[in-house]
């Protein structure tokens, strides 16, 4: 039997692919699962569901202890666009939290997923990549990790990091709807540049495919997009 996965956010558009994909490499997936329509997801993807949520923490705590590879998809956004920021991060900080317990002195890794968002504008507009410095603590786009990475290194755990594309497309969904979804909610959206920035696009199977290579080949405190 092939090394266990334990996933957060399995049953949304991106798990649902790198199950797929995790499945058809030899791995055995267990994914994090909020509701029986959930379950019926991952189980038709031949996963096996593991019940609760970003905020049961010692489910996650466990579930992490339990396998070879941990990989850390969920947002606390995606089940309340209208979540303020702060508690936004105050959720998924502590869900990670709680699985890099479980891996603790292990040098096991967990694999956590961020934005190309998080990187700052450069001046000149040249493009960002994995070394672009973060935006400063306060902007709506900074990652607010502060330390909490770092906490997750010295614990023993091989911390990696998928920073995604703002918009991921392919088997007919598309992060821009994601991105609509928020803004009808909050009644408003926006644009940058007056919608002249060029941004970024990423196919979900290539984004998929970094997830596994990050948690097969990805070194401490690494970001990868």
């Amino acid at each position: 039997m092939g090394k266990t996965i334990f996933i957060t956010g399995g049953s949304g558009y991106i798990g649902r692919t790198l199950i797929d994909l995790a499945l058809s490499r030899g791995y055995t997936v267990h994914a994090l699962s909020r509701s029986p329509r959930s379950d019926t997801i991952l189980l038709s993807l031949g996963a096996t569901p593991i019940r609760g949520d970003l905020t049961s923490l010692p489910t996650l705590t466990t579930s992490a202890s339990q396998a070879d590879i941990v990989i850390s998809i969920a947002d606390s956004l995606s089940s309340d666009y209208s979540l303020p920021r702060n508690e936004r991060f105050r959720i998924n900080n502590a869900a990670n939290n709680a699985l890099a317990e479980g891996l603790a002195g292990t040098e096991k890794v967990l694999v956590t997923t961020g934005g190309s968002l998080h990187a700052a504008a450069l001046p000149n507009h040249e493009m960002t990549d994995e070394s672009s410095p973060g935006w400063p603590e306060g902007h709506w786009a900074a990652s607010n990790l502060g330390g909490v990475q770092q906490r997750w290194l010295d614990m023993g755990v091989r911390v990696c990091q998928v920073r995604l594309a703002p918009y991921v497309y392919g088997r007919g969904e598309s992060g821009v709807g994601l991105f609509m979804r928020m803004w009808t909610q909050a009644g408003e959206g926006m644009v940058v540049d007056r919608g002249a920035m060029w941004t970024t696009t990423c196919h979900v199977d290539d984004a998929v495919e970094l997830y596994l290579l990050v948690a097969e080949r990805g070194r401490k405190g690494e970001s990868c997009e």
